[in-house]
């Protein structure tokens, strides 16, 4: 474990009342961190943090398909900063100053009601002691972070995600090794504004980049009221979920890959996508999408002291509830819309907060299995 990342302290009165378990933020009283409502500035630097991290995830990925939680990312980035005595570089997020940038994120997280979520910091037993109380305090206040002074067994990792989802997730992996590592995880349903019956689920063919194609189930509208966009890159879909928390923005390039896509996708592009677009009536088809992955991604983030960066994303794009079926009743005669959109070759997604413009979750859809 590199130590400039903790600052080095005697074990408190309380902390020695839990010396017998692994958890050294058992007791540890949160920090309380006054919160500040987040505005353009902080929009703008959690803008270019999360396309950073996204070109190069596609790019590390390769064909592969990409699975990965830039709001996660953050968090996990900024509570090892915060750690690292008398560090404080920050140009990832535009320069914002670190204690700015606490206070804005503290907001931004606690809007977070529709996400399951969980972070904690593993460290070999010998380094208990060189952590102090306040950094515990900060870790708490600021993400929730759990801090355990023990060896990555399985058993303990998977009762730590267990207890800390709620049972939503199970287990998690991590390298076996006494480097210290920041264990992250989220998971995403997302529940319809208008949600799909029986009827809506089809078999559709989808066409991978390698000419490939496979009929698979798709979630189809011949009505659907939706956000439609389209330029000279791309066709896309903005649609709202979760009781109009979060959306779904879907963007299928016309040309070239979701990684040319990506790289060539500035910050300030991704937020007019996130923003324009015309409200109509259109066809719609989007693949089922259930992914979960599990991946080390500190080699895609500036570097904070922390060698382990390992996040796991489970999202579940599937018809929503079932109990309030919408249904348009229209006659024989009646047109269907003009447009229509079919998510049927490779494209990328994102789940984003509406309320700050984020984005939560994004994805690549390469080829479907």
């Amino acid at each position: 474990m590199r130590k400039h990342i903790l600052i080095a302290a005697i074990c408190s009165a309380m902390l020695l009342s839990a010396c017998g378990s692994p958890e050294l933020t058992k007791l540890v009283k949160p920090l309380e961190i006054e919160e500040k409502k987040g505005d353009e500035t902080f929009r703008d630097a959690q803008m270019q943090f999360t396309m950073s991290l996204l070109r190069q995830a596609v790019e590390h990925a390769a064909d592969e398909e990409c699975l990965i939680s830039p709001y996660l990312a953050a968090e996990a980035w900024l509570t090892a900063a915060n750690g690292n005595a008398g560090d404080e570089n920050t140009d990832c997020f535009r320069g914002m100053p670190l204690s700015e940038l606490n206070r804005y994120f503290v907001k931004w997280r606690n809007t977070q009601n529709g996400l399951t979520e969980a972070q904690s910091l593993w460290i070999s037993p010998a380094d208990k002691n060189t952590i102090s109380k306040d950094v515990l305090r900060l870790y708490q206040g600021l993400s929730g972070t759990s801090v355990f002074a023990a060896e990555r067994l399985s058993e303990g990792l998977n009762q730590w995600i267990s207890d800390a989802t709620g049972g939503v997730l199970k287990e998690i992996s991590a390298p076996q090794n006494s480097d210290a590592a920041m264990l992250g995880a989220l998971t995403f349903d997302a529940i319809w504004s208008n949600t799909y019956g029986e009827n809506e689920v089809r078999n559709v063919l989808f066409y991978d980049a390698n000419g490939g194609q496979l009929s698979v189930p798709f979630l189809c509208k011949d009505y659907d009221s939706a956000v439609y966009i389209e330029d000279d890159a791309v066709k896309g879909l903005r649609r709202n979920c979760s009781g109009q928390k979060y959306m779904f923005l879907a963007l299928m390039p016309k040309s070239g890959s979701p990684a040319e896509l990506l790289g060539n996708l500035s910050a300030e592009q991704l937020t007019s996508y996130i923003r324009s677009g015309i409200d109509t009536t259109l066809r719609t088809g989007i693949p089922v999408l259930e992914a979960d992955l599990t991946q080390d991604i500190a080699a895609l983030m500036p570097d904070v002291g922390i060698d382990q960066i390992v996040q796991r994303v489970s999202v579940n794009i599937g018809r929503g509830t079932t109990d309030s079926i919408f249904t348009l009743q229209m006659d024989d005669s009646s047109a269907k819309p003009a447009e229509q959109i079919m998510f049927d070759h490779p494209f990328v997604y994102f789940v984003i907060d509406r309320q700050y413009g984020l984005p939560l979750i994004a994805g690549t859809v390469n080829q479907v299995l």
